[in-house]
């Protein structure tokens, strides 16, 4: 699980560093988020609220493959008024995906650590969770303003833009704190406690019929 949460990190890491050669990206989007739905579905086999952003992670894998060709144009704040409507509805769609991904990622991260005890890590990722979505919600609402915007309107974009990419790298260190966190499932599969009972003979339970209480 260790793994899988450190997998996670590294796929939105290589998602956050777009570093392009002309057209050419070195370090491919399609490839972070194919190891973010590697993850998730490892996750999900011990808690399985992380299946529910598996959707998400596969739709912007196969979507990020369409950028290897120069088919979608990079937002580019100095000839804003020139960007295709094609690649705003395609940088909108994929915006709203990315966001309900993570947001159901951190959500779900949150309820797995209040069970396994972790309350700090779940507070950690409440808190980001919602930086996270009230960034993406400001930056989204400014990209259909900006083809006709003047310089203060891109500028204040520019802005909204940074703020969301500094809290997705908040979000890449909760990852990397979660990959750090030891996490225990008790053998039956779920968030429940097993009940160990103190003097019990062959014959059934002792008189004082005491039990000790395991929670997880």
């Amino acid at each position: 699980m260790n793994i899988a949460f450190r997998r996670m990190s590294i796929g939105l890491l290589l998602v956050l560093l777009d570093i392009k050669i002309i057209y050419f990206d070195i370090l491919p989007d399609f490839i972070g988020y194919f190891m973010m739905l590697s993850a998730l579905r490892t996750l999900g086999e011990k808690h399985a609220g992380y299946r529910k952003a598996e959707p998400f992670a596969m739709l912007l894998g196969l979507a990020a493959l369409t950028e290897l060709l120069p088919l979608w144009q990079t937002v580019s704040w100095n000839s804003a008024s020139e960007l295709p409507i094609s690649s705003l509805i395609y940088g909108c769609i994929t915006g709203i995906c990315q966001l309900l991904l993570l947001e159901r990622f951190m959500f779900e991260l949150a309820k797995h650590a209040r069970e396994a005890g972790h309350r700090v890590l779940a507070d950690s990722a409440d808190s980001r969770r919602l930086w996270y979505v009230i960034a993406s919600a400001v930056y989204m609402l400014t990209i259909p303003f900006i083809l006709n915007a003047g310089v203060e309107f891109v500028t204040a974009a520019i802005v909204a833009g940074l703020v969301q990419f500094l809290v997705l790298l908040a979000v890449y260190f909760l990852c990397r704190k979660a990959a750090k966190s030891a996490w225990h499932s008790p053998k039956g599969g779920g968030g429940g406690h097993v009940d160990v009972r103190v003097g019990e003979s062959e014959a059934g339970v002792e008189p004082d019929g005491r039990t000790i209480d395991f929670r997880a």
